[in-house]
C-alpha cells in the first residue's frame, strides 16, 4: 500500500511529459506540413496542371514524400 503514492506520482509524471512531448511533435509538423506545402509548391511550378488536378497533385506529392520521410527512418 505504501507504494501505490509512488506510482501514481510516476504515473502522473510520465503524463506530463507525454503531453509535452506531444506538443513538441506537433509543432513541428505544423512547421513542416507548412514548409513542405511551400517546396511542392515550388517544385510543381514547372507542370502544366491547374485547378483540382493541380491540388490532387499535390496532394499525392505530400503523401509520397511523407512515406519515403517514414520509410526512412524506419531503417
Amino acid at each position: 500500500m505504501v507504494q501505490l503514492p509512488r506510482i501514481n506520482l510516476f504515473k502522473s509524471i510520465i503524463m506530463s511529459k507525454m503531453k509535452e512531448i506531444d506538443d513538441i511533435a506537433q509543432g513541428i509538423a505544423d512547421v513542416t506540413k507548412e514548409l513542405m506545402n511551400d517546396s511542392i509548391d515550388w517544385q510543381l511550378a514547372d507542370q502544366k496542371v491547374t485547378g483540382d488536378a493541380y491540388n490532387e497533385l499535390h496532394k499525392y506529392v505530400m503523401n509520397l514524400a511523407i512515406k519515403k520521410m517514414y520509410l526512412q527512418i524506419k531503417e
